[in-house]
């Protein structure tokens, strides 16, 4: 396990001159010097600025890479990525490594950057953020390996790299998650961190269960306004704060005590190639007037009992009239979405939306997830859950069995969802009731009757794209996006 905090560096190029024109070449040919292999002595100072170890230690190991990133001849931005280091290449009890990296045709008229880790650079030269995005899992030895991330850069020394003094660009948060005065460190197999809804971070949580906190690294902001939510034993825990201000270069503990949100899945899904949501626990529900809920469980559904006051399949655009039985059209011209209604808001919280129907297709059509076995590998069609007939639907990253009609309580708590196939209604008439239909906020204008577009499923098909007449009444399943 390798400790990070990175201080000062030094670094000292010896510049070799080796022979062709655009490969890379034995350094011993004579030629001409367009390639180059170049020694990187890094030194790590006295000082540090952030420790990532109760004793301040940080020191290199076996397998670490410099990336550094230049401009060549042509005016082109090139990252050159250093051989690893061997166990000979650290010295000074760690503190001093030796890198080899080629350069092809360096303008040494140009600044130079270095990253390190060399992971926290991409091709083109820019800081690798997807990766804090999307890759870490929480533990210390990955953020120390990966996303430690350090930069320097200057003007070259002559022939020679300049020496640097890298600057630490990274906020590591160490958490401690509580709930009813209870640490859930343990049980967090996942968490989202949503910083002013720019900067979204999701971390698998990937380690021996143990009470020690859980490592993220944030980019800093000032006056952050930033949503936490953890996956625990299957339930969803969320923490909002306000005007925080993390710094470059530190790491402190952030001790939270979450709230239990019984109305979200665990399951997070990626509905486009930036924005991710979790689902609502079931259904929408209209039980009183103008009083609304989510169904209990993801595959309740009131069938033929729909009426004014006992209501969960609605006319397109109802969202503040959710009354409304009209077979006509026209009464169904404007949308609002059902997560706008001030009722329901007032009751349910704020932030529920319906996805659209570029959304929907994404979320069943487009994202891959390893074991499901629909198009994208997302989902499983003519699945019952509690003798009621659906499509379970995967989240990302799951790597569980497929569900085949038993121990469901286990697949939920996986993050799994569940759509029941509750039929449609016209006026006040029950149909189609082995077939499922959900609407998207997504009008349709093609057709002279006024429609709008909705997921369709049975037991063997699953369709998007759909336009029906938006007197229909559907299925509403909301959700919350991370941000």
């Amino acid at each position: 396990m390798k400790y990070l905090s990175m201080a000062a560096l030094a670094l000292v190029g010896a510049v070799m001159t080796g022979c062709s024109n655009d490969d890379i070449v034995d350094i011993d040919q004579p030629g001409n010097d367009n390639v180059e292999r170049l020694t990187v002595v890094a030194n790590l100072g006295g000082s540090t600025t952030r420790s990532l170890t109760n004793e301040g230690v940080k020191t290199y190991a076996v397998g670490d890479k410099i990336a550094v990133v230049y401009k060549n001849n042509s005016g082109n931005t090139v990252k050159a990525e250093s051989d690893a280091l061997a166990a000979g290449d650290i010295t000074g009890s760690g503190k001093s490594a030796k890198f080899t990296v080629t350069l092809v045709d360096a303008d040494k008229n140009q600044n130079v950057t270095y990253i390190y880790p060399a992971y926290m650079a991409k091709e083109n030269g820019s800081e690798n953020y997807e990766a804090l995005y999307n890759e870490q899992d929480g533990t210390l030895a990955t953020l120390g390996k990966k996303f430690d991330y350090c930069t320097f850069t200057g003007a070259w020394n002559g022939d020679k790299l300049p020496t640097a003094e890298l600057t630490n660009k990274l906020f590591v948060c160490e958490f401690t998650l509580k709930y009813s005065d209870a640490s859930i460190n343990d049980k967090v197999s996942a968490m989202t961190i949503s910083v002013n809804a720019t900067h979204n971070y999701y971390v698998n949580i990937d380690r021996t269960p143990s009470s020690d906190p859980i490592y993220v690294a944030i980019i800093p902001t000032a006056s952050n306004n930033i949503n936490y939510t953890a996956i625990a034993d299957g339930k969803v825990y969320t923490k909002s704060v306000t005007n925080k201000t993390y710094d470059a270069g530190a790491m402190r503990p952030i001790h939270l005590n979450m709230e239990k949100n019984n109305d979200l899945l665990p399951g997070l899904f990626s509905v486009s190639a930036s924005k991710k949501v979790y689902f609502a626990k079931g259904n929408l529900q209209l039980v009183d007037v103008n009083s609304w809920k989510f169904a209990d469980n993801q595959w309740d559904y009131f069938g033929d009992t729909q009426a004014d006051n006992h209501r969960d399949l609605f006319g397109w655009g109802t969202g503040n009239n959710p009354n409304q039985t009209s077979e006509d059209n026209n009464d169904y011209a404007t949308f609002n979405d059902w997560g706008n209604n001030s009722n329901l808001q007032a009751q349910l919280g704020t932030g529920w939306r319906t996805l659209s129907n570029d959304e929907w297709h994404y979320l069943f059509k487009t994202r891959t997830v390893k074991d499901g076995t629909g198009a994208g590998h997302s989902y499983t069609l003519g699945q019952s859950v509690n003798g009621r007939l659906g499509v379970v639907i995967y989240p990302d990253g799951y790597t569980g069995t497929l569900y085949t009609g038993s121990d469901w309580s286990i697949f939920e708590a996986a993050g799994c969802v569940f759509l029941p196939a509750a039929g449609t209604r016209y006026g006040n008439k029950l149909d189609n009731t082995d077939k499922g239909y959900y609407w998207s906020s997504t009008p349709n204008y093609k057709f002279a009757f006024k429609a709008a577009y909705s997921v369709h499923i049975s037991n063997q098909l699953y369709t998007e794209n759909s336009p029906f007449p938006r007197k229909d009444g559907q299925s509403v399943r909301l959700v919350r996006e991370v941000e």
